[in-house]
């Protein structure tokens, strides 16, 4: 016997070769269901959808958890939101930080439709 049939014929190249083909399938697999699930996504939420999602489940949104999904710039989304026609609230918050010292963040909250009842 040869090197190479020696090699081939070990349980160590037996096994990274059954290693190699599994993650090969499995790696077909993602990719599949990668493809079906871009299909099925008929629609990407975009950043102010996100904001307004949030606020209504939440009721405000700082700069900070906006942050969370990717909204670098939230007073520019809000003044889109605005230019929109989504009736927004704007307001200042005083917020101590760990040295003792203060700063500023900007909360932002959806205005609720007052219900006038005749």
């Amino acid at each position: 016997m040869n090197d190479f049939n020696l090699i081939k014929n070990s349980s160590s190249y037996k096994m990274s070769h059954i290693t190699n083909n599994t993650l090969r399938n499995v790696r077909e697999e993602m990719e599949k269901k990668q493809k079906e699930e871009k299909k099925t996504q008929a629609h990407y939420k975009t950043q102010c959808e996100k904001i307004v999602e949030f606020m209504e489940n939440y009721g405000s949104i700082t700069q900070r958890q906006a942050e969370y999904f990717g909204c670098m710039r939230l007073a520019s989304r809000i003044h889109d939101l605005k230019k929109q026609g989504v009736k927004i609230i704007s307001e200042t918050l005083k917020v101590q930080n760990l040295d003792g010292s203060y700063s500023y963040v900007g909360r932002y909250r959806l205005q609720k439709d007052e219900v006038k009842d005749d």
